[in-house]
């Protein structure tokens, strides 16, 4: 009966029928059938290639792609839309991508600000920022930014989990990352796994104070530790990535022009006062990915704006970086002209030797590049 006045009252505040409650609507999507992989044999050819995840007729604005590949090969992209950032109507979409006919297909809402109250049982405003996590047992894990009450700065975290692949989600719930009040933890980078088992979630603070911090899960998806990255300056959405010694570095967007770096060599337990490296940052995200050779970062270069992207490796450890290709370039005309946007970008590689990454395009696509170690090998000789 309780279940039911929550339904009622979700459906009153949205001006819903239950129906509408009860039901997130979707495209009509084929059923989902687990498959293996089918090897995909890493060529010796430089290889790279471009194109656009969502279908740009569904919603007008889009934004902050994630992504995973599941237990079965399967690549699945995630993010969200709607009239525009911080809508009502923003939901958060998915599609898939099939590899032998080299496009996206299954496009379909997942998550409503109306399925996210009903699962959680605490009324949700808008929702944003998904993060994607292959979890090791199978499982895809869902993290999404969510609001009751005012902006972003008073946001909190829910998980809901897959068991189909990362078709389909249920399961939500709020992660409790503070006990005064719950809010102002936001997540955007990837999630990562430590040799313990536990899964290590970088987030961020942003009520008064802009910092970092590590929090760390365990198997059900319950926040067991957090700790902070500290920082003199402004620091959020911290991109993880680990060095062959076991050094885990945090690179963090800051409103100071450069990116920050921190470093921790107790798998996070405690990190190293942030400071700031010669890489332009206009206070947005960036996605770094460990290489055969060093590490691989996507990232704005330009101190003011987002209308520059372009790749960047480092051969030492992430102290010092090169620009060696750039992915966009399409200055806007004035400072205060943001319609060229290419930002939060995200890493996926897959097995066969591929790297995917995935950006907002001018907040009106999502865009998927892929390319192999030989491109990349190629591209760095170029650069010497």
């Amino acid at each position: 009966m309780l279940k039911i006045s929550l339904l009622l009252a979700i459906a009153a505040i949205y001006g819903l029928n239950l129906l509408d409650v009860l039901v997130v609507p979707a495209d009509t999507i084929s059923p989902y059938q687990p498959r293996s992989r089918t090897p995909v044999a890493e060529s010796t050819q430089a290889l790279f290639h471009e194109q656009f995840v969502n279908r740009a007729e569904v919603v007008p604005r889009v934004h902050a792609p994630t992504a995973i590949i599941n237990a079965n090969g399967e690549l699945h992209s995630y993010w969200y839309g709607g009239a525009s950032e911080g809508a009502e109507d923003v939901a958060i979409y998915g599609a898939r991508f099939d590899p032998q006919a080299n496009a996206w297909t299954d496009q379909h809402k997942l998550v409503s600000p109306v399925s996210a109250s009903v699962q959680t049982g605490y009324w949700v405003r808008k929702i944003g920022n998904p993060v994607a996590f292959a979890h090791p047992d199978g499982r895809i894990w869902l993290f999404y930014v969510n609001v009751t009450i005012g902006g972003w700065a008073l946001s909190a975290i829910n998980l809901a989990t897959s068991s189909d692949g990362g078709r389909t989600f249920s399961g939500h719930k709020r992660l409790v990352t503070s006990p005064f009040f719950n809010r102002s933890t936001l997540v955007k980078t990837p999630a990562i796994e430590f040799a313990d088992g536990s899964i290590g979630l970088p987030v961020h603070h942003q009520m008064l104070a802009k910092h970092g911090e590590l929090l760390k899960l365990n198997s059900q998806g319950d926040v067991v530790d957090k700790r902070r990255i500290p920082s003199e300056s402004s620091a959020l959405q911290p991109a993880l990535v680990s060095l062959p010694d076991g050094t885990l570095l945090a690179f963090m967007r800051s409103d100071a022009g450069k990116l920050l770096r921190s470093s921790s060599a107790n798998q996070g337990a405690t990190w190293s006062q942030a400071v700031s490296i010669d890489v332009p940052n206009p206070d947005s995200a960036v996605a770094v990915v460990s290489t055969s050779t060093g590490l691989l970062m996507a990232f704005n270069n330009d101190p003011k704006d987002r209308d520059v992207l372009s790749l960047a490796h480092s051969y030492d450890g992430g102290n010092s970086w090169r620009e060696f290709h750039v992915l966009e370039n399409q200055p806007n005309l004035h400072e205060h002209d943001h319609s060229n946007e290419f930002s939060y970008p995200w890493f996926v590689k897959d097995p066969n030797g591929f790297y995917h990454l995935f950006y907002t395009w001018q907040r009106t696509n999502i865009k998927h590049i892929r390319f192999n170690e030989t491109w990349l090998e190629e591209q760095l000789r170029g650069d010497v």
